[in-house]
Formats: C-alpha cells, sequence, structure tokens
C-alpha cells in the first residue's frame, strides 16, 4: 500500500479514526485515543460536534496496513469502541477514493486493502 516516490523514498497514507462516544457507553474514551496516538508517529486529534460529538484521531504511516492491523485489534479487544468507530484509509487518489474499513454499524458494505 505504500508507494514508491521518484526519489525512493515511500509514501505515507493516513488512516483516520473516528469515535462518536455518544454512541456507547465507553468508560475511557480518552484512554483509546491515547492508545490509538500510540500506533504512529504521525498522529493527530481534532473534536467537534455535528449533531452529536466526535473525536477524529489521524494516524500516517508507510505501512498503513500494520497500522490497520493494530486498530482491528484494538476494536475486537473493545466492543465498546467498535460500537462507536468508524475507520477509514486514504486509497492511491488520496481521499478521493479512500476505503471504508470499519464502521459502527455492521450493515455498512465495507472494503478491504487491494494486494
Amino acid at each position: 500500500m505504500a508507494a514508491e516516490l521518484p526519489n525512493g523514498e515511500r509514501k505515507t497514507k493516513t488512516l483516520a479514526v473516528q469515535i462518536q462516544p455518544g454512541r456507547s457507553p465507553m468508560p475511557n474514551c480518552s484512554e483509546m485515543v491515547a492508545l490509538l496516538h500510540g500506533l504512529s508517529e504521525g498522529s493527530g486529534t481534532n473534536e467537534g460536534d455535528d449533531e452529536g460529538q466526535y473525536i477524529n484521531v489521524y494516524l500516517k504511516a508507510v505501512d498503513v496496513r500494520g497500522v490497520w492491523l493494530q486498530v482491528q485489534r484494538l476494536l475486537s479487544e473493545n466492543p465498546e469502541f467498535a460500537s462507536a468507530a468508524i475507520v477509514t484509509c486514504q486509497g492511491d487518489s488520496g481521499w478521493d477514493d479512500y476505503l471504508l474499513l470499519h464502521h459502527f454499524n455492521p450493515a455498512e458494505p465495507l472494503d478491504a486493502f487491494s494486494d
């Protein structure tokens, strides 16, 4: 998933995790945000309220698949987190062809990384 640039460097991509605390009785949302930040050196957060509170955590990585595997582990170990989260990833054309990797609504069709 990491394309090589003309100068030989590898391109980073961003995995975005949106947490909507009002969807789940998460006991400690700030702890989950801290765990997510620990998965990537290039991370950031913004918060807001758009018909409900949300927290966006952005994780930049060359190995975005590896970061996704770690986020998947957190989702499977924390059902409250999984029921309040949406996870997307930049595609080959940035956010124009993003992948939906996890959605709190199990009826939403999900994407997967292509090889």
